[in-house]
């Protein structure tokens, strides 16, 4: 008997820490957060809009250049790029940190997408975490619109005791459009050559 309560003990201790440390994390304040989770909620913020005023977090982890263009921005480009937008994260990693000095960093990470076709249902969270990837919503084989692969390196600078996104400074993004199995020419009948 005294060996299951131990173990019951064990797993309740277990358990506590791992909901007190998934409560930490998820709730953590700007400030206390690294560059490369500065970068993360960013990118899981802007996957998750659900209106045109939510920008205004997506616009307190930036500074600078990004800051202004996200400012600037109208309402329907807002709409348009991040609201409007369904994803399926395939793969997100950094690959690489360089400290400029010790208040400027350059990350570059590697994201994966599948943009989906907007089906005005709600849809369910995107997480950028590498443990599950997904919106967690089975979406059906071949139902993307396209497959977009995202290599950035963004600048952050540390002010105010926060690490600010200013800049992309470098990028290269691949767009892999989805074709049907059977391509029909333009005047209706399949190709004589074949």
């Amino acid at each position: 008997m005294t060996y299951m309560k131990t173990q019951f003990f064990r797993l309740y201790l277990a358990a506590l820490l791992m909901v007190a440390g998934c409560t930490t994390m998820c709730e953590k304040p700007h400030e206390n957060m690294t560059a490369e989770e500065v970068v993360e909620a960013y990118l899981s913020h802007a996957f998750n809009m659900n209106s045109v005023d939510d920008v205004t977090k997506l616009i307190s982890y930036t500074s600078g250049n990004l800051k202004q263009a996200l400012e600037e921005a109208d309402a329907s480009t807002i709409d348009q790029i991040f609201v409007q937008k369904k994803y399926k994260v395939d793969r997100f990693s950094f690959l690489e940190r360089k400290d400029l000095t010790p208040r400027e960093v350059v990350i570059t990470y590697d994201l994966s997408y599948e943009e989906l076709p907007v089906t005005g249902e709600k849809e369910d969270q995107i997480s950028l975490d590498s443990n599950n990837m997904s919106n967690n919503s089975e979406t059906p084989e071949n139902t993307s619109q396209a497959k977009i692969s995202i290599e950035n390196s963004l600048n952050l600078i540390r002010k105010e005791g926060a690490w600010f996104i200013t800049d992309v400074i470098d990028g290269q993004t691949s767009i892999d459009f989805f074709t049907p199995e059977e391509i029909t020419p333009v005047n209706g009948t399949p190709d004589a050559s074949e």
